[in-house]
């Protein structure tokens, strides 16, 4: 499976997981405001509002930005 870059615009999410749990639960979700592709960190406005840098490898995208013009 090839894995999406992450680019401006998309919708991406973090989720939690340990041994102890059956499935994984949803911790973030946002939009990714910046990507820095030299160090590979990404800018998230998350759905508590906070606007932080993270790695690009704990995001999970949910929806790649519509380009299409109308």
């Amino acid at each position: 499976m090839s894995e999406k870059k992450i680019e401006t615009g998309d919708l991406v999410a973090s989720y939690f997981y340990n041994t102890s749990m059956y499935e994984e639960e949803l911790l973030h979700y946002g939009i990714v405001l910046e990507c820095n592709d030299w160090i590979g960190d990404v800018l998230v406005l998350d759905n508590y509002g906070i606007m932080r840098w993270w790695g690009a490898k704990r995001w999970r995208i949910l929806r790649k930005k519509n380009s299409a013009k109308q």
